[in-house]
């Protein structure tokens, strides 16, 4: 009697473990990211098949819809999409997406990639629910156990350039100071031309001045000069004709 029932516990436990390593399960990768806010999240999903043969899979995953919008899904090589209710959905918190693959498969396959805009901030727990399926090519769904999850932490909001947050407070700090003493050299250097140039052309203008009163003062010399010539050629001609005309009266 004895004897019976550790055969039959033995039995037991082989059936649960051979149960076990059978049961397939759905992962998300990588496991833990970091982004920022306004970036997007990519995970990849995939099947561990544990040693059957799976044929159709449906994937329930959840996301806080508060931190994480997911933006699209793309199925990998050979799967065919189901698109009926309840087997199709991307909204409220869950991304459900349920596809065949033609003639079965073994071992670990990529189901897609999931991708996701990050709205908002804090630690997002994306998670592969339990009442997802991974049915066998004979119709027997050997899902079970604790399915994949992934943690993204999402910080302040994307700066162009890849700096975020206090970061990218400094370097506008030390460009405002650059820009500010740049353009202080580039004032002294425009202050010091236009002192230079209001000095050259004071310089020129006081020369031309200068110039222009001594030609003034050299046509004002000469005016009266030439008037006083004219005059004695006048007195002189005159009294030359003057002397002329008597001595032709004494004739």
């Amino acid at each position: 009697m004895h004897m019976k029932k550790l055969t039959f516990a033995f039995g037991l436990l082989l059936a649960f473990s051979a149960y076990t390593a059978q049961a397939a399960t759905i992962t998300l990768s990588p496991t833990t990211i970091s982004v920022a806010k306004g970036q997007t999240v990519t995970l990849t999903v995939a099947v561990d098949a544990q040693g059957s043969t799976l044929g159709t899979v449906s994937s329930n995953i959840s996301y806080p819809s508060a931190l994480l919008t997911p933006t699209s899904f793309t199925f990998a090589p050979n799967w065919m999409q189901l698109t009926k209710a309840g087997y199709d959905q991307m909204s409220a918190g869950t991304v459900i997406k349920t596809a065949g693959y033609p003639g079965g498969f073994a071992g670990t396959k990529t189901l897609g990639t999931i991708t996701f805009t990050a709205v908002g901030t804090g630690a997002a727990l994306v998670q592969v629910q339990n009442n997802s399926l991974a049915y066998s090519t004979s119709n027997q769904n050997t899902l079970s156990g604790t399915q994949g999850s992934a943690t993204v932490t999402i910080t302040g909001v994307a700066v162009s350039g890849g700096v975020a947050g206090s970061t990218g407070g400094s370097n506008p700090g030390t460009s405002n100071g650059s820009t500010l003493n740049g353009s202080t050299g580039s004032n002294t250097a425009s202050t010091g031309v236009t002192a230079t140039a209001t000095g050259t052309a004071t310089g020129t203008e006081a020369i031309g001045s200068s110039t222009q009163a001594a030609a003034v003062g050299a046509l004002g010399f000469s005016i009266p000069t030439w008037i006083t010539i004219l005059l004695i050629l006048v007195i002189v001609a005159g009294g030359v004709w003057f002397y002329m005309r008597s001595q032709k009266a004494q004739q």
